[in-house]
């Protein structure tokens, strides 16, 4: 139980550095346009947390983990495309300024939330 929290510790900076750094400018700006470029962030995304997921629990047959995290990354990022889409279309007409401000990081808390409940699930189911 008292490794529950390190390795939740562990494996959030690992979904930090993946849904970020990992991803670059060019994927951060052209996945919410693009679903292959969408799935190639989830599927890099997935590699590395569950890489790490594997190396934490000392198992190497990673692969319900992958697809948990694939899945799960790409339901909740192309959500938040959809979103970023609809809000970027209708902030002129709709929205002020600060009402898109406040929503833009309000869908990203919730994304980033949904992605650590998912990391948790995965410990709960595999580790």
């Amino acid at each position: 139980m008292l490794q529950l929290i390190p390795n939740f510790i562990i494996l959030a900076v690992a979904h930090c550095i993946a849904d970020f750094p990992l991803q670059g400018n060019f994927l951060s700006e052209y996945k919410s346009k693009n679903n292959y470029i969408l799935l190639v962030h989830c599927l890099i995304y997935a590699g590395f947390v569950s890489y790490v997921f594997g190396w934490l629990y000392r198992f190497y047959n990673i692969d319900y983990v992958f697809i948990l995290l694939l899945v799960s990354h790409y339901i909740i990022d192309k959500f938040k495309c959809i979103m970023r889409d609809i809000i970027s279309r209708d902030s002129g007409t709709k929205y002020n300024e600060e009402t898109v401000e406040y929503i833009e990081k309000s869908s990203l808390y919730i994304d980033q939330a949904a992605h650590y409940i998912f990391i948790a699930v995965a410990m709960f189911l595999f580790g």
